[in-house]
């Protein structure tokens, strides 16, 4: 991993701009490059924050590298597996920017995903979560299908009584919204 990115601007007290926050268990195996394409974003001013759930693949020792290897990424263990929610929620406690966005350890991210969404974000305040369309591919990287993301307001608030109405994965949302 390299460090080929500039030194961050931080908001007053040095709090990052953005917090990326994923939860991992046993992904060593999509984790490298995962954290890979969130490193090479266009968008530098971020933390990465990983909750490792007490895995048992080499996780782990993967994580020490990434963070031994640039100073934005802080990762914390669980002493036991406590599944995807508990661990987001404690991830979400050792977020420090404004704005959250989330990343699955097994997926990969185009590398204008976060300068998009930081940059709407800041153009609409009144906006308190966003989503993005999904590209599904398969472990070879083949592609299957588009996983649309609604727009409107009325439709979000209708399907998510019945399913998730974003895409869980490629979320951005302002964390005192989701903390209050």
């Amino acid at each position: 991993m390299r460090k080929d990115y500039e030194p961050l601007s931080r908001t007053s007290g040095g709090i990052p701009r953005l917090s990326i926050l994923m939860a991992t268990y046993n992904c060593g195996r999509f984790l490298g490059q995962a954290v890979e394409s969130l490193m090479a974003q266009t968008f530098k001013e971020f933390e990465l924050v990983i909750i490792d759930d007490a895995s048992t693949d080499d996780t782990p020792s993967m994580l020490r590298r990434f963070q031994e290897a640039d100073s934005r990424i802080r990762w914390e263990r669980n002493e036991h597996n406590r599944r995807l929610g508990p661990s987001l929620n404690r991830g979400l406690g050792l977020c420090r920017a404004p704005l959250v966005a989330r990343a699955d350890a097994d997926d990969v991210f185009y590398p204008q995903r976060l300068q998009k969404q930081v940059s709407f974000m800041n153009a609409h305040p009144e906006i308190g979560v966003l989503s993005a369309v999904e590209e599904i591919m398969d472990e070879g990287g083949r592609f299957l299908r588009y996983k649309p993301t609604l727009t409107e307001d009325d439709e979000i608030r209708f399907f998510h009584m019945f399913t998730h109405a974003m895409s869980h994965t490629v979320v951005m949302y302002r964390k005192e919204l989701v903390t209050r």
